[in-house]
């Protein structure tokens, strides 16, 4: 079965996209959470992740192309999906489980007193795909490590 690549929400009033640079080409293979390409706006530049691991099987809108939010950009071929037939829905960008199988972290909710360096964009993001952002390193200005706040 064949996962859509998508374009994200890009954040508030913007619609649309360039593709800037794909970083993986048809026939590649991928895991979950790896850059597949890079998306560009007048107001932010980011990396789109693969949201399950297999291998780009098509890419349908090429560099330098406009895209809007939702747009299917190519198709992965998810790993195993020749011997195994998926039944169960694709997983978020962390997956049903962590890598060791046990179920995922709880999901950050902002708590209003700085505890987790991020914007509440950030948090809602992270919310949505049931990712604890505690664990993700800063690469804003000041490094945001985990635990740091400003």
């Amino acid at each position: 079965m064949a996962i859509e690549i998508r374009v994200p929400p890009l954040g508030e009033s913007i619609v649309e996209a360039t593709i800037n640079k794909w970083l993986k080409q048809e026939g590649d293979t991928i895991t979950a959470g790896e850059p597949l390409l890079e998306l560009e706006t007048d107001k932010v530049n980011l990396e789109v992740p693969a949201e399950q691991a297999g291998v780009i099987e098509t890419i349908r809108k090429k560099e330098g192309e406009t895209v809007a939010i939702g747009d299917v950009l190519g198709l992965i071929a998810a790993s195993g999906a020749s011997e195994q037939p998926q039944t169960a829905p694709p997983p978020t960008a962390q997956g049903d489980r962590e890598a060791d199988g046990s179920p995922p972290a709880p999901r950050p909710q902002p708590s209003g007193g700085g505890e987790v360096p991020a914007t509440p964009v950030a948090l809602s993001i992270a919310a949505e795909n049931a990712v604890d952002i505690r664990h993700i390193p800063g690469s804003g200005a000041g490094d945001a490590s985990p635990g740091k706040t400003f």
